[in-house]
C-alpha cells in the first residue's frame, strides 16, 4: 500500500507538532488547527513579555556565575547539587530532582532532590534502568521524533495524547508516549530536561511545577536547557579526571607492589650472598642503612637534591654491591689466613663481576655502575677503574664509606671486629685519600645523632 501525498501532508503536520511544541523547538511551524487552544494560552501570556525579558538579563547572570563555580567540582555529585541549588533559587518549584546515570549501577539514579513546599523524594530510592519510558524517549536521538536537545513538557504531551491524532498516524509512537506520561505523572514531573554530552544521556533534570501555579516561560525553558547542558560537560570532564585518577592509583599502586617484589628479591639475593660467609651475615642490609642515613645529611648536595630516584638508587645499588662475590671461592671467603696475590686479584675483581652480572637486566643498567665503581679512592688509588674525585659517582662513594665502617666493625677470618669509635676515627682519618671528606663529614653526623638519640 503507497502513502498518498494526503498522508504525507497529515504525517508532516504531527511531527512538526511534536517536535515544536513537547520539544520546545519552534512554535511557528505548528499548524494553527490543531494547536489552536496553545495559541489562546500564548495569547493570555503575552502580557509577560515584559517580564520574560528582564528575566532573560537575570538568568543570563545566573548561568554566568553557574559556569564559574562548575570548575571547581571534581565530583558529579558535587556539581549536581549546585545546579539543584540554581534552579531552586532563581524559580521557586514544588519539587526538584536529578538523576545522574551510576556506571556500576547500570541505572539513572536519584542524586539529590529538593523542594520550595517541602515536597521531596529520598535519595537513592528512585531507579530508573535504560528500559524505562522517559530514558528511552531520550535514548532515540536519531528517532524523528526527538530533536537534539530540550525539554519534554507534560501538559503539551497530554494535549498532544488526547488530541487522538498519533493514535490514527503511529499506534506504537503513541503507547510509548502514553507510557512516557504515566511516568512523568509518577514522578510528578511537570518538564523532563535531559543532560547529553555528545550522544551520551548522562542524567535527567526532573522539575515540578512551579509554586506559583504558573507555566514555565521561555527563558527559563532556556536556563534549565543551558544548566542541563553545562553540567553534562561539566560531569564528563569531572569522570574523566575521576578516571585517569583512579588510572594512576591503579599504575601507582602495580607500581609499588612490583617495586616491593623487587626489593623484596634484591634483600633476598643479598641475603644468599652474605650466607656464603659467617663473618658477613646481614652486611648490605647493614651497609644500605647507613647509606640511607648518610643521605638524610647530605641533602643540599646537588647531585642528591636534582635527582628524585637518588634514594631508590642507592638503596638497591647499596643492598647489591657485594653481588660479585658469588663468583668467589668458599677457600677464599673464609680463609683465615692473609690471601695470595692472585686470591687477591680473584676478590678485587667483584665489583666488575657483579656489574656484569647486573648490566643486562635493563631495570638494572643504570645501578651496575655504582656497583662496579664502590671500591674506588677519592684519590684515585682503588679499583678497578683507577677513577678519582668526582669521577667517581656520589652513590659509589656513599657506599665506599658505609661498606668500610661495616667491615672494620665486623669479624673477619684474620682478624677481630673493632669498636664503633675505632671505625670512625679511621674512616676521618681516611677522608681526602680513600673517602669523599664531604661523605665523611655526613657519615660522622649521622653517627653522632645516632648515639645522640640512643644515649637519650
Amino acid at each position: 500500500m503507497h502513502a498518498t501525498n494526503q498522508d504525507y501532508n497529515n504525517w508532516k503536520e504531527i511531527e512538526d507538532l511534536f517536535f515544536n511544541k513537547v520539544l520546545k523547538k519552534d512554535t511557528d511551524k505548528i499548524s494553527p488547527k490543531t494547536t489552536a487552544p496553545i495559541q489562546d494560552r500564548d495569547a493570555e501570556n503575552h502580557a509577560g513579555l515584559h517580564q520574560e525579558l528582564k528575566l532573560g538579563k537575570d538568568y543570563q547572570e545566573a548561568l554566568f556565575n553557574a559556569s564559574r563555580s562548575m570548575i571547581r567540582f571534581k565530583k558529579p555529585q558535587h556539581l549536581i547539587r549546585m545546579i539543584s541549588k540554581i534552579i531552586n533559587e532563581e524559580i521557586s518549584l514544588v519539587h526538584l530532582a536529578v538523576l545522574l546515570y551510576d556506571n556500576d549501577r547500570h541505572s539513572y539514579i536519584l542524586v539529590d532532590s529538593r523542594g520550595e513546599k517541602g515536597l521531596k523524594m529520598p535519595v537513592g530510592c528512585i531507579r530508573l534502568d535504560p528500559n524505562s519510558p522517559i530514558i528511552g524517549l531520550f535514548s532515540e536521538r536519531k528517532n524523528k521524533f526527538i530533536s537534539d536537545s530540550g525539554a519534554v513538557n507534560f501538559k503539551e504531551l497530554k494535549w498532544i495524547l488526547e488530541s487522538g491524532q498519533l493514535l490514527t498516524k503511529d499506534a506504537s509512537f503513541h503507547n510509548k508516549l502514553r507510557l512516557v506520561l504515566k511516568e512523568m505523572e509518577l514522578l510528578d514531573a511537570e518538564l523532563c530536561v535531559p543532560c547529553f554530552f555528545k550522544n551520551e544521556l548522562l542524567g535527567i533534570l526532573i522539575l515540578g511545577k512551579k509554586s506559583s501555579g504558573k507555566d514555565f516561560l521561555r527563558e527559563e525553558m532556556n536556563l534549565f536547557a543551558t544548566l542541563a547542558n553545562d553540567a553534562a560537560m561539566a560531569i564528563a570532564n569531572a569522570r574523566l579526571i575521576d578516571n585517569l585518577r583512579r588510572k594512576v592509583d591503579e599504575i601507582e599502586h602495580l607500581y609499588e607492589r612490583e617495586h616491593a617484589l623487587f626489593i623484596n628479591t634484591a634483600t633476598a639475593l643479598a641475603r644468599a650472598i652474605d650466607a656464603r660467609d659467617a663473618y658477613t651475615h646481614g652486611h648490605a642490609e647493614r651497609v644500605t642503612k647507613y647509606c640511607m642515613a648518610i643521605t638524610e645529611e647530605l641533602g643540599s648536595v646537588p647531585e642528591v637534591r636534582a635527582n628524585g630516584r637518588f634514594k631508590e638508587m642507592l638503596r638497591i645499588a647499596a643492598l647489591l654491591h657485594d653481588i660479585g662475590k658469588i663468583g668467589i671461592p668458599d677457600s677464599i671467603l673464609n680463609k683465615k689466613g692473609k690471601l695470595s696475590i692472585q686470591e687477591k686479584d680473584i676478590v678485587e675483581k667483584h665489583p666488575e663481576v657483579g656489574a656484569s652480572i647486573i648490566s643486562p637486566i635493563p631495570e638494572l643498567s643504570e645501578i651496575s655502575r655504582f656497583v662496579r665503581l664502590h671500591q674506588e679512592w677519592y684519590n684515585g688509588n682503588g679499583y678497578p677503574d683507577g677513577l678519582k674525585r668526582d669521577e667517581i659517582p656520589i652513590i659509589a662513594r656513599i657506599i665506599s664509606v658505609a661498606d668500610a665502617f661495616d667491615a672494620i666493625t665486623s669479624d673477619r677470618p684474620y682478624r677481630k671486629r673493632r669498636s664503633n669509635e675505632a671505625a670512625v676515627k679511621e674512616i676521618k682519618e681516611r677522608a681526602g685519600t680513600q673517602f669523599d671528606p664531604h661523605v665523611v663529614e655526613a657519615f660522622v653526623r649521622a653517627y653522632n645523632k645516632k648515639r645522640t638519640n640512643n644515649a637519650g
